[in-house]
């Protein structure tokens, strides 16, 4: 398990990094407004992005892939 840290901003991204290694593991690419929210659910390989146009993103952190929009 590693400890990482979720940052989001008008670069419409949100950045994962290891705060171990103090390195970025990877950028969520996908919401077309700045991402004003994210959180990661505890227990889970959840993580939530919600941004200024009022789209909610879930994606799986296992492959970093989208599976749900709303």
């Amino acid at each position: 398990s590693i400890s990482a840290l979720l940052s989001s901003g008008s670069d419409h991204k949100v950045n994962i990094y290891n705060t171990f290694a103090k390195e970025k593991i990877f950028s969520l690419v996908g919401h077309n407004a700045p991402v004003i929210s994210v959180k990661w659910v505890e227990n889970t390989y959840d993580v939530f992005s919600a941004d200024s146009l009022g789209i909610v993103k879930l994606w799986d952190y296992r492959n970093w892939s989208c599976i749900q929009v709303d």
